[in-house]
């Protein structure tokens, strides 16, 4: 089963929690490295990039090692197949960086792809897209 709306809204929260202390880490690790970006236009792109590859493994290795990142175990939300026959399997890696290249893609034209998922009976964009599901673990262990 799905979870509820406010649970996602809920584990959606505490991953932008997640990925606004990741964001601090990374850019800690690269002005230690390469020193002050904010005057440098290429050194501020380069961190930005930092910080969306830093963010983007971060979620590829979650969802590929156990179909959580942090905030959906905390919630006990997790991404797999649609299809029931390969629910059991785990993410792969292409399918989990495709996943995370949408996703960018659905933030970048304004959220849209993630305000799909909003509505009943709905996924988010790029879940639909590459036939996965969110599940709720709770309600699956009921049933």
């Amino acid at each position: 089963m799905s979870p509820s709306l406010l649970k996602q809204l809920a584990s959606l929260f505490y991953e932008i929690l997640t990925m606004i202390a990741l964001a601090f880490v990374g850019v800690g690790i690269f002005v230690t490295v390469f020193g002050d970006a904010s005057d440098d236009p290429v050194k501020r792109t380069a961190l930005q990039l930092f910080i969306w590859l830093l963010l983007g493994a971060y979620y590829v290795v979650s969802w590929v090692k156990r179909g959580q990142s942090l905030a959906m175990r905390s919630w006990q939300i997790k991404v797999v197949p649609t299809d029931s026959d390969k629910r059991h399997l785990p993410l792969s890696v292409t399918t989990a960086m495709l996943r995370y290249l949408l996703a960018t893609f659905s933030v970048g034209i304004f959220g849209l792809g993630f305000l799909i998922g909003l509505l009943p009976n709905q996924q988010f964009m790029h879940d639909q897209l590459l036939q996965l599901s969110l599940i709720d673990l709770k309600k699956t262990k009921a049933d």
